[in-house]
């Protein structure tokens, strides 16, 4: 049995190294979702051990959260950015993300994003579905704390016409050890 994990062990190698990618033994620090506001899975394809997105479902849409990574040996960043992704039925879902707010545990601080990319809606799948996603930077305070809060404020959504409220999302900042996948391909 050994023997045979072994070898399925060296087959996976081979097939990363074949394939281009390169393996690195980081020590990532990163913002960790709180698995009691969804569905916790890895949000970043370069790192294989770490989980950094959040999703749940509202009324039919599907959310997902998760904070932009800085690449190992990177420069730190003057801002927090945010990737938010809502699945819904075409024309279903209206989103204000000037309606969110990035609150500062110990603090405070409620910040309101200071930049937002709307990237244009991806394509409709079989079901009708569209894929809204969002860029949104937070000022540099919020890239020092430990805790921090997503708060959805009341009038950001509005699901076949009718106004939702969502709960917040809950991050805390940790390091953790991590394989770091370099690739052209992520």
């Amino acid at each position: 049995m050994l023997k045979r994990i072994k070898a399925l062990s060296v087959s996976a190698l081979s097939l990363l190294l074949l394939s281009g990618c390169v393996l690195h033994p980081v020590k990532r620090t990163f913002y960790e979702p709180d698995s009691a506001d969804g569905h916790v899975r890895g949000g970043h394809c370069r790192y294989l051990r770490t989980h950094s997105a959040v999703w749940r479902k509202v009324a039919g849409a599907q959310w997902e959260i998760s904070f932009v990574d800085v690449p190992p040996g990177g420069a730190s960043r003057e801002t927090l950015d945010l990737n938010l992704s809502i699945s819904a039925p075409a024309d279903a879902v209206v989103f204000d993300p000037h309606r969110l707010r990035l609150d500062v545990a110990g603090t405070s601080e409620s910040l309101a994003p200071t930049f937002i990319d709307q990237q244009p809606d991806g394509p409709r799948d079989r079901e009708g579905v569209v894929v809204q996603r969002y860029t949104i930077s937070f000022p540099h305070p919020a890239g020092l704390a430990i805790d921090i809060t997503i708060d959805i404020l009341p009038g950001a959504l509005a699901i076949g016409g009718a106004p939702q409220n969502l709960a917040p999302f809950h991050f805390h900042r940790t390091t953790k050890s991590d394989l770091y996948v370099e690739s052209g391909d992520c």
